[in-house]
């Protein structure tokens, strides 16, 4: 289990990088767009390491929220796509969200 934890803060934690380091952009990030980005990292990597107890899931949210909440505060106010909602929607794996949705 170490190392599907380590993997999903590894996947985390690139994918707030992306989300500071910016791509093609339209409009500055809320706080509800940097929610939305990672609840929807938080659910595919969850799904994808096999964890579907929703009490469980939710655990892992909290804990992940805590751990990310100062990547989470740098994103407010960057410049992401206008169409993320639909993109994070779409996405069916992390990957998708960082290489499809933040670049």
């Amino acid at each position: 289990m170490k190392t599907a934890a380590r993997r999903r803060s590894t996947a985390l934690a690139l994918a707030c990088a992306l989300i500071l380091a910016g791509g093609c952009h339209r409009h500055a990030a809320s706080p509800d767009d940097c929610a939305a980005v990672f609840d929807r990292l938080v659910d595919l990597e969850l799904t994808e390491s096999g964890y579907r107890d929703p009490v469980l899931r939710d655990r892992w949210r909290q804990n992940l929220a805590h751990r990310f909440a100062p990547e989470l505060a740098r994103c407010h106010g960057l410049r992401v796509r206008d169409d993320l909602a639909p993109c994070l929607a779409a996405a069916r794996t992390s990957e998708n969200v960082a290489h499809g949705c933040l670049e």
